[in-house]
C-alpha cells in the first residue's frame, strides 16, 4: 500500500511539473525582429529602449538588434532551466540593470557581437553568463555571485572584454575560457569561487590587467597541450592573494627566489631557457609551477601545496626538481609529454597523485620519498623512464603502469601500500624491476592483462599477497638466467650449495620464479661496477676499495645473524677482482667455500658459509702484475711530457 501511495504521489508530481513545463515554455517572451514584445505586459517599449515595469518570470528571447534592455531593478526568474536572456545571431543588444537568477543560463550570447552586459546582479543560476561563437561583447560592472557552476564561459569566441565584474563564491568556478583568444579581462574581482578563480583551458592570446583573484581554492589554472595555448599577455597587475602574478614568457637565465622576487603569488614559465626556481612558497593555484616548452632550468628547494598541480612540466625537456615539498596537491608532478627530466630527492606526500608521467619518456624520478599519496607514481603510455632509490610508502597504490613500456624499476623501497605495483589495466609490457625491496604491501604485485614484464633480484617481504596474476593468462618472466627473487614465503632446501633454492617458486599460470633465491638481494655501487649479495644474514659496513700498500683489491663487510648457517652467494665484477680469491671470515677460511660457481666472462659468482654470528667479511685477489706495469709506463710517461713542456715553454730546449 506505501509503495502504491508512493507511486500515485510521484506520479502526480510528474504530471504537476511537465504541466508546468508545458506552460514555461508557452509563456517564454520574445522581443521579435519587429520590435515588438511577446508573453508579456511588464516589458515598456520606448522605441530601440526596453524598460521593465515589474518582475518577470520567465524566460526573454532576443531577436532583434541595436536595442537597449533595461531591467530597472526588477528579477528576471526561472524556474532552475532555459535561459534568462538567449541572444542568437543578432548584435547590438545591451542588457543591464537587471536581478537574474534560477536559470541554467541566466545570460546566454550565442553567435552574436558588440553586445554589452552591465549593472546586473546574476545569482543563482547554474551558470552566470555564457558566450558561445561570440566576438566583440563587453561584459563590465556585473555582480556574478552564488551560481551553481560557474559565473562566466566564453567558448570558442574571440576579442571581448570583461571588466570590472565581481565575480564571487559561486559553485564550481568565478571564469572559465575554452578554445577561446583575443580576450581581455582586466580590473575584475574573482573571490572566494568553490574550485577554480579563472580556468584558461586550450585558449590563447588572452589579456589579463589588474585583476584581483582571493581565495579561490585554485586561483588561476592554465591547461593547454601546444604551445600557443600558453601565450597570453598577463602582467604583474593581476594580484592573486594581493601577490603579483608572474607569468614569464621568452625569458633567459633568471634566478627567481625570494631575494629577487619578494613575492609570488603565481609563477609560469613559458618558452624559457636555463632558469633557476628556488625557495619560494607556490600555493593555491592550478598549477604552483607551470613549465611550459621550458627547457634546462632547475626547480630547487620550493614549497609548493594546495594545487590542483603541484609542478607542471608540459613539453618540457633537461629540467631538474630537486629538494623541494610537494603536498597536499590533486596531482604533485605532471609530466606531459616532457622527457629527459629529473626529479631528485624530493618529498612528493599526501597528494591525490603523487607523480604522473603522461605520453613522457627518459625521465629519470631517483631518491624520492613518495609517501600517503592515493597513488605514488602513475604511469600512464609513458616509456623508457628509470625509477630508483625512492622510498614509496603508505600508498594506495605505489607504482601503477597503464599502458605503459620499456621502464626500468630499480632499487626502491616499496612499502606498507595497498598495492606495490599494479601493472593494467591497458597493458603494460617490456618494464623491468630489479633489487627493489617490495615489503609488507598488501599485494606485492598485481599485473593485469600485463606481459613480458621481468622481475629479477627483487625482495618480496611479509606482502600478505607477494604476487598476482589477474585474471591469470599473463605471462612474466621472474628471473634472468643465473637468480630469480627473494620471497620471504618460501620454503625449500639448498642441497646443492648456492643460495638458489633447488624447487621452483610459483606465482601462478605462466608465472615461475625458476631461481628462487635463499636470502635477500643487496647491491652495492662501486666505481668499477655494482657487486651483487645474496645472504641470509644483515648485512652492514660494505666497502671496495684498493690497498696500495699490499696491492691488491679489497671487497669488507660485516654480517650478523643469530642462529643457524649463514650464507653469501656474492657477484662480483672482474673489473674489481682478478681470478684468484681469497674469503676470510674473521681472519679465517670460511667453513664451506665456492670460488667457480658461475662465471659469465664479465662477472664471477662465489659462495661461502659461516656459522651464524657477528662476522667480518674480507674478499680480496692479487692484483695483476701487467697493471701495475701499465700504470708505471703511463706515470712515466705522463711526466716526460710535462717535463719536456715545461722546458720548451722557458726556452731551454732547443728543437731540431
Amino acid at each position: 500500500m506505501l509503495i502504491l501511495i508512493l507511486t500515485t504521489v510521484l506520479i502526480g508530481l510528474l504530471c504537476v511539473g511537465l504541466k508546468a513545463e508545458a506552460i514555461r515554455t508557452k509563456e517564454v517572451i520574445y522581443i521579435r525582429a519587429d520590435g515588438s514584445v511577446e508573453g508579456t505586459d511588464k516589458i515598456q517599449r520606448d522605441g530601440d529602449l526596453y524598460i521593465f515595469v515589474d518582475d518577470i518570470y520567465n524566460e526573454i528571447v532576443i531577436q532583434r538588434s541595436n536595442i537597449t534592455i533595461d531591467g530597472n531593478g526588477s528579477t528576471l526568474q526561472g524556474t532552475g532551466s532555459g535561459y534568462g536572456f538567449s541572444l542568437s545571431g543578432i548584435k547590438n543588444v545591451t542588457i543591464k540593470n537587471t536581478n537574474i537568477k534560477d536559470f541554467t543560463f541566466g545570460i546566454h550570447l550565442n553567435s552574436t557581437s558588440n553586445n554589452m552586459v552591465s549593472r546586473n546582479n546574476i545569482t543563482k543560476n547554474y551558470n552566470g553568463i555564457k558566450l558561445l561563437w561570440s566576438s566583440n561583447n563587453t561584459i563590465s560592472k556585473n555582480r556574478i555571485t552564488n551560481n551553481y557552476f560557474q559565473g562566466i564561459e566564453l567558448e570558442s569566441s574571440f576579442n571581448n572584454t570583461c571588466s570590472e565584474n565581481n565575480i564571487t563564491h559561486n559553485g564550481w568556478r568565478g571564469t572559465k575560457l575554452l578554445h577561446s583568444f583575443g580576450n581581455t579581462f582586466s580590473r575584475n574581482r574573482i573571490t572566494n569561487n568553490t574550485y577554480q578563480g579563472i580556468q584558461l583551458r586550450l585558449t590563447f592570446s588572452s589579456i589579463f590587467s589588474g585583476n584581483k583573484l582571493n581565495a579561490n581554492k585554485y586561483n588561476l589554472d592554465i591547461l593547454g597541450r601546444k604551445l600557443d595555448h600558453f601565450m597570453h599577455s598577463i602582467d604583474i597587475s593581476n594580484l592573486i592573494d594581493g601577490k603579483p602574478l608572474y607569468y614569464l614568457v621568452n625569458q633567459k637565465n633568471l634566478t627567481i627566489c625570494p631575494a629577487t622576487y619578494p613575492q609570488v603569488g603565481y609563477l609560469a614559465l613559458i618558452n624559457c631557457t636555463d632558469m633557476t626556481i628556488e625557495g619560494l612558497t607556490l600555493a593555491n593555484n592550478g598549477q604552483g609551477l607551470l613549465l611550459a616548452y621550458t627547457n634546462n632550468s632547475r626547480i630547487i628547494g620550493n614549497n609548493v601545496r594546495a594545487n590542483e598541480f603541484g609542478v607542471w612540466l608540459e613539453s618540457s625537456f633537461g629540467n631538474t626538481v630537486s629538494r623541494n615539498n610537494i603536498t597536499n596537491n590533486d596531482y604533485g608532478v605532471w609530466f606531459g609529454s616532457s622527457s629527459n627530466n629529473v626529479l631528485r630527492g624530493n618529498n612528493i606526500t599526501n597528494n591525490r597523485y603523487g607523480v604522473w608521467p603522461y605520453l613522457s619518456f627518459d625521465n629519470a624520478l631517483t631518491g624520492n620519498y613518495i609517501k600517503e599519496n592515493r597513488y605514488g607514481v602513475w604511469f600512464d603510455s609513458s616509456f623508457e623512464n628509470t625509477v630508483s632509490g625512492n622510498n614509496i610508502e603508505d600508498n594506495l597504490f605505489g607504482l601503477w603502469f597503464c599502458g605503459s613500456h620499456n621502464n626500468n624499476v630499480y632499487g626502491n623501497n616499496i612499502k606498507n601500500n595497498d598495492n606495490g605495483i599494479q601493472l593494467g589495466y591497458d597493458p603494460s609490457f617490456g618494464n623491468t624491476f630489479f633489487g627493489n625491496n617490495i615489503t609488507n604491501n598488501d599485494v606485492g604485485v598485481k599485473l593485469m592483462l600485463s606481459s613480458n614484464n621481468r622481475f629479477h633480484r627483487n625482495n618480496f617481504v611479509n606482502n600478505t599477497l607477494q604476487a598476482h596474476n589477474y585474471p591469470g593468462n599473463s605471462r612474466n618472466v621472474w628471473n634472468d638466467d643465473v637468480e630469480g627473487n627473494y620471497w620471504s614465503n618460501y620454503v625449500c632446501a639448498d642441497v646443492n650449495r648456492d643460495g638458489v633454492g633447488d624447487d621452483w617458486y610459483q606465482i601462478g599460470e605462466n608465472n615461475t620464479d625458476h631461481y628462487p633465491l635463499m636470502g635477500t638481494f643487496h647491491s652495492f655501487n662501486t666505481s668499477l661496477g655494482d657487486v651483487y649479495v645474496v645472504c641470509n644474514s644483515t648485512l652492514s659496513d660494505f666497502r671496495c676499495y684498493f690497498d696500495i700498500e699490499n696491492q691488491t683489491s679489497v671487497i669488507k663487510f660485516n654480517v650478523n645473524g643469530t642462529e643457524g648457517k649463514g650464507f653469501c652467494r656474492i657477484c662480483i665484477p672482474h673489473t674489481i677482482l682478478n681470478e684468484t680469491y681469497t674469503v676470510i671470515v674473521d681472519g679465517h677460511e670460511p667453513e664451506y667455500v665456492n670460488y667457480t660457481l658461475f662465471d659469465n666472462g664479465t662477472h664471477r659468482w662465489i659462495y661461502f658459509t659461516y656459522k651464524h654470528s657477528i662476522h667480518e667479511i674480507i674478499i680480496i685477489s692479487e692484483f695483476p702484475s701487467f697493471f701495475i706495469l701499465l700504470l708505471f709506463l703511463m706515470i712515466t710517461l705522463l711526466t716526460g711530457i710535462l717535463y719536456r713542456n715545461y722546458f720548451i715553454e722557458r726556452g731551454s730546449v732547443t728543437l731540431v
